[in-house]
Parts: C-alpha cells; sequence; structure tokens
C-alpha cells in the first residue's frame, strides 16, 4: 500500500490514520465517512491505496490552510499518468462547470459535511459544491503533493457513466 508508507514518511506533522475498508460494497462515500467519524484530529485528509504521496504533502496542506483561515480545505495538485491535475486556485465559478480539486485534500474537520453516500462517481466535486452551498471554500497550495496511476475504479470505467454522475451533480447543485 503505496499511501500508508509514505503517509508513515511524513515530515513536520503528526497523523492519525483510521483505515476503513469496504468489506461490504458500500462505497467509497461510505468508507470515507466511517474514517472520519473516529478521526478525533482538527483535520482530515483522505488518501486512495495507491497514492504516493510528497514527504511533505501534508505539511504543506496544512500550512495553507492555516494561513487561509476563511478556508474549509486546502489542496495541491497531483501527477496521473504523466499528466499534472488539479493544478489551478480555486474559483468558485470553476467549480460549478465542472471538478478540479481531488478527494486527497485536507479538511477543517468541524466543516466536514460528509460524503453523500449515494453517489457512484464525482462524490468529491459533490463534497466541495455542498462546502461552498455553505459559504466555505477551498486554497490550493500551488505544490505537487502526490502521484498516482491511472487506474480503473471511480475515476476511470467506474459503475457510474460520466454523463450520468454529472447529470446527477448538476441536478442536485442547480448547476445550470
Amino acid at each position: 500500500m503505496p499511501a500508508l508508507l509514505s503517509l508513515g514518511r511524513q515530515v513536520g506533522v503528526r497523523l492519525q490514520v483510521s483505515i476503513c475498508h469496504d468489506m461490504e460494497g458500500r462505497g467509497a462515500g461510505w468508507a470515507r465517512n466511517q474514517a472520519a467519524a473516529v478521526c478525533r484530529h482538527p483535520w482530515l485528509l483522505f488518501s486512495d491505496a495507491d497514492i504516493e504521496w510528497e514527504p511533505c504533502a501534508v505539511l504543506w496542506l496544512v500550512e495553507t490552510l492555516q494561513s487561509n483561515p476563511g478556508a474549509a480545505y486546502s489542496y495541491g495538485s497531483y501527477e496521473m499518468a504523466g499528466r499534472v491535475q488539479c493544478n489551478q486556485p480555486f474559483s468558485l465559478s470553476r467549480l460549478k462547470i465542472g471538478n478540479f480539486v481531488s478527494t486527497m485534500s485536507l479538511i477543517r474537520r468541524e466543516l466536514f459535511p460528509g460524503f453523500d453516500e449515494s453517489l457512484g462517481r464525482y462524490q468529491d466535486w459533490d463534497l466541495w459544491l455542498t462546502l461552498a452551498a455553505k459559504g466555505h471554500i477551498g486554497v490550493q497550495s500551488n505544490r505537487l503533493i502526490f502521484r498516482t496511476k491511472l487506474r480503473d475504479g471511480i475515476t476511470q470505467n467506474g459503475p457510474v457513466s460520466v454523463a450520468d454522475a454529472r447529470a446527477i451533480i448538476v441536478k442536485k447543485h442547480n448547476l445550470l
């Protein structure tokens, strides 16, 4: 599990790790909500098992969030299949068009509304839009925080098509 190894090598921060395996097939949103429910740390950071975190990634995200007290979460860019993703500064108008913030973002626990467990795709986009509807924004750390491989699952070849998932989010958040 690259995530656990790379999280274990983080510098400048102490971590509480909660692992929730979805043995019953309830979905990523359910597993993440279960892990968040037992966390007592003021920050939440979700990670897929195959994420390879940069050694200072969590420190950079914490510093970004601490220096932006009005932000609910901080995020960084990442590399997948040789391409850099999520490297844009936060923009609510852009967020309403499409997601550009990874699930692997640092969230203030007291503001975390939970993931919508009924969604089969775009749970992170839904989370950021839900926070935005409550007046909460994100902030980009201007750092590459992790690397991952392109893989089947929620991101690619998932159980819900991109078009269907997008239609669900557009309807739920009135993004006409």
